[in-house]
């Protein structure tokens, strides 16, 4: 029988209640991950934050009750984290203080449907045309500049300001013309 993360189960193998932990996380990632950005701007590192906490909540598995509250456990090991960056940043000038970023832990509240509209994003992402979605992916995961995607294409960034404003809005139009749909349909 398959253990249930979500119930107490102290006679489980360590192995089982590793897992057991790991599948919380994977659960849990949107909302942590929603925290790290909402402190850790850049999501390159944002990521890397992400995949660290990961890594501290497999070694201290051991440490967590199954059936206790994981994402207030995850949000505090994310804090630390936060706070050990925001410690080597401080040489290149001004950043958040620990109190602040406590305080930004202890505020936030996942939001239930941000899952939801991550997929209606993809949705809708995939309904763009070749060239549309290509531009998006330049300019957001490649992180270019219109006056990259311009040069690197060989067009006028003109072009390039009114593709991504286009696409933008398409994108607007199709989420909310989907949640619409699907909150007529409850």
């Amino acid at each position: 029988m398959p253990l249930d993360p979500s119930q107490d189960n102290s006679a489980a193998t360590p192995e089982a209640h590793l897992k057991a932990v790991q599948s919380l996380f994977i659960r849990n990632q949107t909302a942590l991950r929603g925290l790290i950005l909402g402190i850790v701007s850049d999501i390159n590192r944002a990521e890397d934050v992400l995949q660290d906490v990961f890594f501290v909540i497999t070694d201290k598995a051991d440490s967590f009750k199954l059936g206790s509250n994981f994402l207030a456990w995850a949000m505090q090991i994310a804090k630390f984290r936060i706070m050990e960056l925001t410690r080597a940043d401080r040489a290149k000038g001004p950043s958040l203080t620990p109190d602040l970023i406590d305080q930004l832990v202890q505020s936030y509240k996942p939001n239930d449907k941000h899952e939801e509209m991550l997929q209606l994003l993809r949705d809708c992402i995939e309904r763009l045309s070749p060239s549309a979605r290509q531009f998006l992916t330049l300019r957001y995961h490649g992180r270019l500049k219109p006056a990259q995607i311009s040069k690197d294409r060989g067009l006028a960034v003109e072009t390039v300001y009114s593709v991504l404003s286009k696409t933008r809005a398409a994108l607007r139009d199709c989420i909310q013309r989907r949640m619409k749909t699907a909150g007529g349909s409850r």
